[in-house]
């Protein structure tokens, strides 16, 4: 065998094993830690009195598994249960974010979130909430619970009482549950853009121009201007997959770790205002803080340090020190065992203390001597209109939009104009909004006098979404206001005017 072969392979496997198992201290993945658990609580705190109806027999719950005909997984729990598993849920996320026998936090927090989202497929279990189940459950396999804890500051306690004197530093551990997480963050963009290449209404903008002209997740006003753009919408779109794609590839790069990470930034903060995402891009921000390791993490403290020294009125780091250590508890820290006794006690504390809450604050009146509240009567005309049959959907409705522009990109006008020269060739566009059944165009020219002009059809499959004619007004047309006319079974269901020049 070649050694040229045997070397390589023999520094294939140590780059590999370098990869997963060089020894850094979890910074990354403690800063998820902190920050991720808190993200969840926006969505969790404002459902947890809705718990009895969201996730339980007793109300409404929508599981995932009846729509793969598996009913009863999981098992909807009582409402009392419910309350309890939403109670401890928020606890042990809190637990988690302050590193308070972070491993039991994360496992706890990661089974009841999966279990109570799968019971709302309807509104709780979202990407995120995918996304996030699988980042807890990783984020249990690491030490991230070493560095900014609880049980950091009482292992650094019981260290100062045994060996006094002695600095205790941070413990470097072996880094593949931070490379696992990093990993999926880089396969779930890859698998997106897998998705997105099969979607031919990604590439043509339809897709994200029905996102930004509809508030489908909340307000979003800057995605309704945006939508005026198509050219835009299209740049952006095949950019974000292109970054998607490679992502994975790159990411391990250090000169380009940063700069692929901003962008990722800029992404998902503009689908605030765009989409109206608040909860999505928070996550996925959080997520990237498991890129960050132990040089970059120490570069950063460096460079903070030396500004610290610059600054023209700063504090004595001495006399902060002194302050801090009178603040400290004079009490000794109990033992793992003890402190994982206390944090059960408040664990159960806590979620009887919910359950309580729950009963006493009584949303759905259970403990009334009249019974529960009665389910409000539906207006009698709303009812009607709801059981009688579906009124056909007239085309004008399914009509997007009808314009005139120059120039077209991947089937999409660039822009719209009001008025043309002659001579000069423009394109008239129909777009409508799916599902449509296969149609007949015909689109008509007529002149200042509502005279025909010209008339051309044009059959629309199912499948497409748009209609297109190119026209060219002869210089012998005289200037003048001309319209152009949208027809469907003989019917005019459109009409742009346009000033010829």
């Amino acid at each position: 065998m070649d050694v040229s072969s045997i070397t390589s392979r023999r520094s294939l496997r140590v780059s590999v094993r370098e990869f997963f198992y060089q020894e850094q201290v979890p910074y990354g993945p403690a800063l998820l830690r902190i920050t991720l658990p808190l993200v969840l609580l926006e969505t969790l705190l404002p459902r947890w009195i809705h718990a009895r109806e969201l996730f339980s027999a007793d109300g409404a719950a929508a599981p995932l598994a009846i729509n793969y005909n598996l009913p009863g997984f999981p098992p909807e729990p009582s409402g009392t249960l419910a309350v309890a598993m939403m109670t401890a849920l928020i606890v042990a996320l809190m637990s988690a974010s302050i590193g308070w026998l972070t491993r039991p936090s994360l496992l706890i927090a990661c089974g009841l979130y999966t279990y109570l989202t799968l019971l709302d497929c309807v509104s709780t279990m979202t990407k995120y909430s995918v996304i996030s189940s699988h980042m807890l459950l990783l984020l249990s396999l690491s030490q991230c619970g070493s560095i900014w804890s609880v049980d950091a500051w009482r292992k650094r306690r019981s260290h100062s009482h045994s060996m006094t004197g002695i600095p205790q530093l941070p413990q470097a551990y072996p880094i593949w549950p931070q490379r696992l997480i990093q990993l999926f963050i880089a396969l779930v963009y890859f698998g997106a853009a897998c998705t997105k290449m099969h979607t031919d209404a990604y590439f043509t903008s339809d897709q994200l121009r029905y996102w930004l002209m509809t508030n489908v997740n909340n307000d979003n006003p800057a995605g309704e201007l945006l939508s005026f753009y198509p050219a835009v919408v299209i740049a952006m779109a095949n950019f974000a997959i292109v970054w998607q794609i490679v992502f994975v590839f790159i990411i391990w790069k250090p000169v380009v770790r940063w700069v692929m990470l901003a962008i990722g930034v800029m992404f998902h903060a503009s689908t605030t205002p765009l989409l109206g995402l608040y909860v999505f891009p928070q996550v996925m921000i959080s997520s990237y803080l498991s890129y960050v390791e132990e040089g970059h993490f120490l570069r950063v403290r460096g460079f903070a340090r030396q500004f610290w020294s610059e600054l023209p009125v700063r504090l004595d780091s001495s006399r902060l020190a002194a302050t801090v250590e009178r603040l400290q508890p004079r009490f000794r820290v109990p033992a793992a065992a003890a402190s994982g006794v206390v944090w059960i006690g408040i664990l159960l504390t806590a979620t009887l203390a919910g359950v309580a809450a729950e009963s006493f604050c009584d949303p759905y009146g259970l403990r009334r001597a009249e019974g529960p509240f009665p389910l409000k009567q539906l207006d009698p005309q709303l009812a009607e209109r709801l059981m009688s049959p579906n009124s056909p959907i007239l085309f004008s409705d399914r009509l997007l939009s009808f314009d005139v522009g120059l120039d077209m990109l991947g089937g999409v006008l660039l822009t719209t104009q009001r008025t043309v020269h002659r001579g000069q060739p423009f394109f008239v566009q129909a777009s409508m909004a799916p599902p449509h059944e296969d149609v007949w165009l015909n689109c008509q020219l007529l002149d200042s006098n509502r005279q025909l002009l010209h008339e051309v059809g044009q059959i629309v499959s199912r499948e497409h979404l748009r209609a297109d004619w190119q026209y060219n007004i002869p210089t012998e047309f005289p200037p003048g206001q001309y319209s152009l006319v949208l027809q469907h079974q003989g019917e005019a269901v459109a009409e742009r005017v346009i000033g010829v020049e």
